[in-house]
């Protein structure tokens, strides 16, 4: 065998890969694995074929680049499937609220400009973050707290 084609399921192809093949998938969903051998004349074999079914976080992941932030914070979340209101929380060092802002759902990054809710521009300095949101249970989930560096 020269090589491995391997086709993902998500357009995603590798068409000079190795028998064992890793791949990260960035939407929850389920996808057909094709596989096949290419001997060294171009002879192939049958696909073989594999069903997964990638499930979303259990809980909420979040994360923010680039941290240190100089002008705006991207903030990335992904949330469990049954979730819904989730919001993003900013607090100082001093543990006053600076940011309470709504997230779509259906979303997985907002855009932080670096202002408060008042519309002011924050200082630089050391900012906890987290998102909450519901579970179908009504039951309310936390991230866990990220820290973001501000310096302008």
């Amino acid at each position: 065998i020269d090589h491995y084609e391997w086709d993902f399921g998500d357009d995603a192809i590798n068409n000079n890969g190795a028998a064992t093949a890793t791949h990260i998938y960035t939407t929850p969903e389920t996808y057909i694995v094709k596989v096949v051998a290419v001997d060294d004349r171009g002879g192939r074999s049958v696909a073989k074929t594999i069903e997964i079914t990638v499930s979303g976080p259990v809980r909420v992941v979040v994360w923010a680049y680039p941290n240190p932030a100089g002008t705006t914070a991207t903030i990335n979340y992904f949330l469990p499937e049954d979730a819904t209101a989730p919001e993003l929380w900013i607090f100082d060092l001093n543990r006053n609220q600076i940011l309470r802002q709504t997230l779509a759902a259906g979303d997985t990054e907002f855009e932080w400009d670096l202002l408060n809710g008042a519309g002011t521009a924050v200082s630089n300095g050391l900012y906890f973050c987290m998102i909450t949101a519901t579970r179908a249970t009504d039951r309310p989930i936390t991230s866990a707290v990220f820290r973001l560096l501000l310096v302008r």
